[in-house]
């Protein structure tokens, strides 16, 4: 299993290595691939409550079998990381 946060426009890290992990890990088997998108620029980006969420949506994973919640980022990327952003920057069309 892994789990694999990518970042929304970000100049270190494309979005597009996310797709690319997706076609090819494990020979295109990815029942064991978890992808997830935050919306914020740069790398490893992430605020505590992503981190720790991701964390236990690992472990449960682990422990029940069941895959973590992902999203698809080969297709669309309108509304990536949506449901996986704490804190979103300012100015971003899709902030609650």
């Amino acid at each position: 299993m892994a789990e694999r946060a990518g970042v929304r426009a970000g100049r270190d890290t494309p979005i597009s290595l996310d797709a690319a992990l997706s076609a090819t890990v494990a020979g295109g088997d990815t029942a064991s691939l978890v992808t997830r998108a935050v919306r914020r620029g740069g790398h490893c980006n992430f605020v505590s409550e992503e981190v720790l969420r991701g964390f236990a949506d690992l472990t449960a994973w682990v422990d029940s079998g069941e895959p973590a919640a992902g999203e698809d980022l080969r297709g669309d990327l309108a509304g990536a990381g949506a449901g996986f952003t704490a804190r979103f920057d300012t100015g971003d069309p899709l902030a609650p």
